[in-house]
């Protein structure tokens, strides 16, 4: 269910920014965007700055990000959005910390490291961040969506709570349904939650005396799968990263037969020194690409040595198996494209069935 709703909201945020791209009033900032009290945003507004402070208002939809400075020694207060002002429409906004002390009269979409509400939103919310904290103060007038790995309610929620999180405290009013998935729930005294209480968590919940469930109080377990069920629900993912796999092998070969072939066969014969190649390039590429996307000149190269690593680590897995299947049959004095890709799938099915009962990730390192 919350996987379904996510893509929903995703693809939501891609229309609104691709779709309706050419009627947004986009404001690149270099620097702090400061609104006063006294200001108002233009109508579909996005803004794009270090950090935003917004005291004024906006009688339409609004976009935010902060992107914090472009140094690895980032000041006070770069990346957090301070909305105080009142938003006649929904908010869309991205940064490490958000404080939302105004009112939103329409939705909130907010994602960050940390965010904190002590304002209104009338409208549905959906916050997803690794802090989330709902103080005393907060009304949520609609439905409620929150994602994080430490949420705290102590505000008003009117419509349906949804909690996904790691450890998840009850501490507000909610006047609907309240539906909690976490690895740790607390409910503490002054709790009121008006319908039902639906919770999944390894460990049962108590109810304390100054805390109310008016509706049903159930915790539900997650179904046990037995291992043979485990295998089965797993073969349609392990038949489809083979097929995907596979395919970008047999491009792979069919485009650069020379250089697939001479790569697998010195993965073959010096293994070692491969490997150190490898590990050398996965332990400074990231970090130069890292450096050249914060510099501004260097930007364009940062990205494209970005996209160059994801792609050798990808055809990492492919060399590997090319270099299998060219142990395991010897290869002929002339290796044509044919022998190339029949080599390649062995070694590709091999890796694949390695990686079945254990963690896919550690075969791919290696």
């Amino acid at each position: 269910m919350h996987r379904s709703f996510f893509c929903k909201q995703f693809a939501l945020a891609a229309w609104l920014l691709a779709g309706a791209a050419p009627a947004i009033n986009l404001q690149r900032i270099n620097g702090p965007f400061v609104l006063p009290a006294e200001s108002n945003l233009p109508p579909e507004t996005a803004v794009i700055a270090e950090s935003l402070d917004i005291a004024g208002g906006a009688e339409d939809d609004v976009f935010l990000l902060a992107t914090g400075a472009g140094s690895l020694r980032q000041p006070a207060g770069a990346g957090n959005i301070n909305l105080q002002g009142e938003f006649g429409n929904d908010v869309w906004a991205w940064g490490r910390r958000i404080n939302l002390d105004g009112i939103v009269n329409d939705h909130a979409r907010l994602g960050g490291f940390s965010i904190a509400i002590h304002g209104q939103v009338r409208g549905n919310a959906l916050l997803a961040a690794n802090n989330i904290h709902l103080a005393r103060p907060a009304i949520l007038a609609g439905d409620a969506q929150l994602f994080g790995e430490n949420v705290i309610c102590e505000g008003a929620v009117t419509g349906r709570l949804t909690i996904v999180a790691g450890k998840a405290t009850l501490a507000g009013r909610c006047e609907g349904d309240v539906v909690v998935k976490a690895g740790d729930m607390v409910i503490l005294p002054g709790a009121m939650i008006n319908g039902n209480l639906d919770y999944w968590s390894p460990q049962a919940v108590t109810l304390p005396d100054q805390a109310a469930v008016k509706g049903k109080f159930r915790r539900h377990k997650p179904p046990t799968v037995k291992p043979v069920n485990k295998i089965m629900a797993a073969m349609p993912m392990a038949i489809w990263g083979y097929l995907s796999s596979l395919f970008a092998g047999l491009l792979f070969v069919l485009c650069c037969p020379i250089t697939a072939a001479g790569a697998g066969s010195a993965v073959r014969h010096a293994p070692g020194r491969s490997a150190l190649a490898g590990l050398l390039w996965m332990a400074g590429a990231p970090g130069l690409a890292l450096l050249l996307t914060l510099s501004i000149v260097g930007l364009p190269a940062g990205l494209l040595l970005a996209v160059f690593t994801v792609i050798l680590i990808y055809l990492g897995k492919i060399v590997m198996a090319l270099a299998l299947g060219l142990l395991l049959i010897r290869p002929v004095r002339l290796l044509n494209r044919r022998g190339l890709i029949g080599r390649t799938a062995l070694g590709l099915g091999i890796i694949q069935v390695a990686a079945f009962p254990v963690s896919p990730v550690m075969i791919w390192l290696l």
